[in-house]
């Protein structure tokens, strides 16, 4: 009886170590603002294998109002992700209006500066670029050195 109590608690332990391994959800992770005239945008331009990548591809995480927002995964190396914010937009900058709601989730070529993350139709109406970076496991991100800050 007492070894299956010690097991039981033993076991309860473990379960709870694994729950806080699993990954939260975006907010966890991103400074996401977005009311009224305010919007984000999260990219990752280390979608391959971290910051060796030899891809000209960004992944987009986050793309504004009404768009879904995905944690970072990074499946090795350390990845940088923008964390962009835009204020007061022109009609021309596709945040405004939720149409780049459906680029999150998906593979980017030419719409986001890989250089600052920023969606480039929205240069204009930026106020800050952040980087957050995050490396494997992907299940369970945790906070790598970001490059150039050693």
């Amino acid at each position: 009886m007492r070894a299956a109590v010690l097991y039981a608690t033993f076991a309860l332990s473990c379960a709870d170590a694994e729950a806080r391994k699993r990954k939260g959800p975006c907010a966890d992770y991103f400074d996401i603002q977005e009311n009224g005239a305010n919007f984000t945008t999260v990219v990752d331009p280390d979608i391959t294998e971290g910051l060796m990548s030899t891809m000209f591809r960004t992944f987009i995480h986050h793309s504004g109002p009404g768009s879904k927002c995905l944690s970072p995964g990074p499946p090795s190396g350390c990845h940088r992700y923008y964390v962009v914010h835009y204020a007061n937009c022109a009609a021309s900058c596709p945040l405004t209006d939720g149409s780049a709601a459906g680029l999150a989730g998906s593979v980017d070529v030419d719409r986001f500066d890989r250089g600052n993350g920023m969606l480039k139709a929205c240069a204009s109406c930026v106020t800050s670029v952040s980087i957050a970076c995050y490396g494997a496991p992907a299940s369970a991100p945790v906070k790598c050195a970001c490059p150039g800050s050693q």
